[in-house]
């Protein structure tokens, strides 16, 4: 039975919805909303599209980091918890639905050998704190894809270490912010997935 990485079992219908959906390749992903509808004019498109010449996959979702997040004090902790375990989630579904073989097949997950997070938005974070803190839920669900695959649920308590197995292994990442080249008032976020040419015997 597919779990989420809450703590127990699933009790949100919808969420459990969300989990089969993704599981069955057919996703309803629901965007995470800022909490003042006002201070997003918009947001971007989902989608994943793969460069079959630089084996690179981009995964666009849309994604928006509050800056109140990340002020200490400003923010309830419940509350910041609810936003990482929201951000987590999401991610690590898209990934479920998008990379369906990866998602089973080892091999296929090491074949990733740099990744890529950008934010997009019209002001911009802190480069050295705020912006990787933003993006910390993301890679851990990420991280914990590309080491567990679908199986990743059932390391709830090691989702933290996910990211450090993908240091041993020699996975780079980077994280850059810039406005959304299609429209510079859309926020969201691109994970961006460089892979090594599949091998042929």
């Amino acid at each position: 039975m597919t779990r989420s990485f809450a703590r127990n079992a699933i009790t949100d219908p919808e969420l459990a919805a969300d989990i089969r959906a993704a599981i069955s390749g057919k996703p309803r992903l629901r965007a995470a909303k800022p909490k003042r509808a006002e201070s997003v004019k918009a947001l971007v498109s989902q989608f994943h599209k793969f460069d079959p010449q630089t084996n690179r996959h981009t995964v666009q979702l849309p994604i928006v980091f509050r800056t109140a997040e990340y002020n200490a004090g400003r923010t309830p902790k419940f509350l910041k918890e609810k936003w990482v375990k929201e951000k987590r989630e999401m991610v690590w579904l898209t990934f479920c639905s998008y990379f369906p073989l990866m998602r089973r097949d080892a091999a296929e997950r090491e074949r990733v050998y740099a990744m890529e997070f950008v934010r997009y938005g019209v002001g911009k974070l802190d480069h050295k704190d705020n912006l990787r803190a933003a993006f910390k839920p993301v890679l851990d669900a990420v991280a914990s894809f590309l080491v567990w695959g679908e199986d990743a649920p059932a390391h709830i308590r090691s989702i933290g270490s996910a990211d450090d197995k993908l240091d041993k292994r020699g996975v780079k990442w980077e994280y850059r912010q810039m406005q959304c080249p299609a429209n510079p008032r859309a926020y969201g976020i691109q994970i961006i997935l460089h892979c090594a040419p599949r091998t042929t015997e």
